[in-house]
């Protein structure tokens, strides 16, 4: 594809360098947060810091993987007790005819599953990063600025924040439109593209990535390629295309079937806006929408991220303006044809940019299936639009002289003093990767010949080194063992005895944190889980009462269950239902009910939620806490003084990560209690409700929970 005869050195080092990565099993996963909790801080952790912000690949895809694993590869999942069928929108190495369009997972059938896991991550990076640099190829940059660019947009925001949940997709997509213009016979083309489409699809099948990603692949070709669109290789391609998509139909069609008809995400219909400007404008300036770790838009780092790099800036302040301007106005050809390809991008970015800024109607976003694509999944292609414009535009004669380099470094101090000073209430040291752009950009600009293609190969590596100051180390080098080989502690061996006393052997705790489907994936039966298909049959059985309505409400969609001890499920966030613990019939912490305030006690520990659901049709008082036993001990105890009259009290251990991490212990994690007291008529004459709990421990040491009386108000909630 390069016509060279020489050695591709770029594509040589990009492959040894993913084979030494494959070797020490390493990984970009944040799996590090699960051993932290479970008391294995820094197992496997070569470089970087786990981020509890890429929860989405720590707590669902990657104990996806381990389930998989622990099922030998079947198709369902008989670890977990949901029985849930693991064929879904994620590409997971299962033993079927769908492994054929599954090269990146074939290793898991040859070699260990932790050198396996990283193949899988290295395959996609090595396809990234080859597959842009041959899609720049194609767009016509040199080898040394395509190799730069590719480079530049892996170690972009958006890409190192969503790589492990959306990279295989990125990687695929450029080897979509460099097959498309490629000059292959038209059996070899279709048939190429049936399987690479079919492979891709099947790495990751998200349709608001794919819907935005599609819209950019016709942009691309419309400003670079025009020749590709010619009605016969466009017949190719879509015969070719549409073999591979009937694949993959026919592989998941039952899960897409079952998805189709949820709530969430079925029938999600997405307006525009929502998102930020100043996030916008961090696709000029990277680190904008960021304080150091902290985000300054759009909820979290990963949401902020956008395809930022100072590439664009460059474009705007070293242009040679006025001869630009001097050749349009003497009518010169090649001025005009640059108006022509720039022209697509320009519309592109702007309705990209108006769907994400502006309140626009679903009805209009229908037009391009973006009524599919919520505002805050368009940044990527945005950003890869702003980009190839960049790319195009630094073709141009460029203007590198020292008044110009100096009116960037002062854009790029007053961003950064906004960002860290006036927006993150910091200083301009939280964010030191933010100057970095500027001392290789004084020397290099200023030692390059103006106007030669070396200037541009400069502002291309200057670029890549303040991308790769601020986010090479986004994501860690972890290595896979202990994902796959997990160390036994103190904690998991106190969970194994809980799920022991549990008369189905299932893990059952209470608690609405972030876990996903971790528990499941370390190797528990655990009803706290992450179910991609609903498994409404199985609910029903412990909700026959519920109206209808209310149960597909809660049910009937892709769904996060976590556990509680109220009465009655109830719905959290979009993705997500809050389920009574009882049903699963949990062993509990032995609660006594004692008359007298006990003070004598050391006090330790937290009351973190405590209230009266007083308009219940079974009235219950609810306290959530920690305190300084094992709660998961079946010597652990709590003694409960309370002025309510009660028919029941009832305690199960919650999972306390927060506490745990706040300490710094991680034995604080089985910590969590939650005690509900069922209330007898009469409660209401009670005028002023409180309570106290002393915790008990296995060693007989007693805590009374902190109040400043020695006994906590309770809340009354109508």
């Amino acid at each position: 594809m390069t016509h060279r005869r020489r050695p591709d050195l770029f594509a040589l080092v990009v492959c040894l360098v993913a084979t030494a990565y494959v070797a020490q099993a390493w990984s970009p996963s944040s799996y590090g947060v699960v051993l932290e909790r479970f008391g294995a801080k820094g197992a496997g952790l070569i470089a970087g810091t786990p981020l509890e912000a890429r929860a989405d690949e720590w707590s669902i895809w990657t104990p996806q993987f381990q389930a998989v694993v622990n099922n030998d590869f079947e198709r369902i999942n008989r670890t977990s007790i949901y029985r849930e069928d693991l064929r879904n929108y994620n590409a997971l190495p299962l033993a079927d005819w769908g492994l054929v369009f599954k090269p990146y997972h074939w290793p898991f059938f040859v070699f260990d599953a932790a050198h396996a896991f990283s193949f899988a991550h290295a395959f996609f990076i090595v396809m990234f990063l080859l597959g842009f640099r041959q899609l720049f190829r194609v767009l016509g940059l040199s080898q040394a600025e395509a190799a730069l660019a590719a480079l530049l947009l892996f170690f972009t925001g958006c890409v190192q924040a969503w790589w492990t949940t959306l990279g295989p997709l990125w990687a695929g997509f450029p080897w979509m439109l460099v097959l498309a213009s490629a000059p292959l016979s038209p059996w070899v083309k279709a048939t190429g593209l049936a399987y690479l489409s079919a492979s891709w699809l099947l790495a990751h099948l998200y349709p608001p990535q794919l819907i935005s990603l599609a819209f950019a692949a016709v942009v691309l070709l419309l400003a670079f390629r025009r020749d590709v669109l010619r009605p016969a290789n466009l017949a190719v391609c879509a015969g070719g295309t549409a073999l591979g998509l009937a694949i993959v139909l026919l592989y998941l069609w039952e899960p897409l079937q079952a998805m189709a008809a949820t709530v969430f995400p079925g029938e999600r219909v997405s307006d525009g806006g929502g998102q930020s400007s100043l996030q916008w404008w961090s696709q000029l300036l990277p680190y904008l929408a960021r304080s150091g770790n902290r985000a300054l838009a759009n909820g979290n780092i990963c949401e902020a991220s956008t395809i930022g790099s100072y590439l664009p800036l460059f474009c705007l302040l070293f242009l040679d303006h006025r001869g630009l301007l001097a050749r349009w106005r003497s009518g010169d050809a090649a001025i005009r044809a640059l108006l022509r390809d720039v022209a697509p991008l320009l519309v592109a970015v702007l309705l990209c940019s108006l769907w994400m800024l502006w309140p626009i109607p679903s009805a209009l976003g229908r037009i391009l299936l973006w009524d599919q694509v919520p505002p805050s999944r368009m940044w990527f292609t945005c950003g890869l639009l702003i980009f190839a414009l960049a790319l195009r535009l630094l073709g141009l004669p460029l203007r590198v002289t020292p008044v110009r380099i100096a009116v960037c470094a002062t854009v790029v101090l007053g961003a950064a003093y906004g960002s860290e000073v006036i927006l993150g209430q910091g200083s301009l040291l939280d964010e030191p990767a933010e100057g970095a752009v500027l001392l290789p950009l004084l020397f290099g600009g200023l030692l390059m010949p103006e106007g030669s293609r070396a200037t541009r190969q400069v502002l291309l590596g200057v670029t890549l080194f303040a991308n790769l100051a601020g986010f090479a180390l986004f994501n860690p080098i972890q290595s896979a063992k202990p994902i796959f080989e997990r160390p036994v502690t103190p904690i998991t061996r106190n969970l194994d005895e809980f799920a022991a006393r549990h008369a189905r052997g299932w893990l059952v705790l209470d608690g609405i944190g972030v876990w996903g489907s971790v528990l499941n994936g370390w190797g528990w039966a655990a009803p706290a889980h992450v179910l991609i298909r609903p498994r409404m049959p199985m609910f029903r059985t412990w909700f026959p009462s519920l109206p209808e309505h209310e149960f597909e409400q809660l049910f009937n969609r892709f769904l996060h269950v976590k556990l509680t001890s109220e009465k009655r499920p109830t719905p959290w966030a979009s993705d997500g239902t809050v389920v009574p613990v009882d049903v699963f019939d949990p062993p509990e912490i032995p609660v006594l009910l004692a008359s007298g305030v006990a003070t004598r006690h050391p006090g330790s520990g937290e009351v973190n939620y405590q209230k009266v659901y007083a308009e219940d049709p079974e009235p219950y008082a609810l306290i959530i806490g920690w305190s300084e036993f094992v709660a998961t001990d079946p010597e652990a105890q709590l003694r409960v003084t309370t002025n309510m009259p009660v028919l029941r009290a009832f305690a199960v251990p919650v999972l306390r990560q927060d506490v745990a991490r706040g300490l710094g212990s991680p034995e604080h994690v089985a910590s969590g209690f939650s005690l509900r007291l069922d209330l007898a008529p009469g409660w209401r004459d009670v005028v002023s409700p409180r309570f106290c709990i002393v915790s008990r421990n296995r060693d007989g040491e007693e805590y009374l929970l902190p109040s400043g009386s020695g006994c906590e108000a309770m809340e009354i909630r109508n």
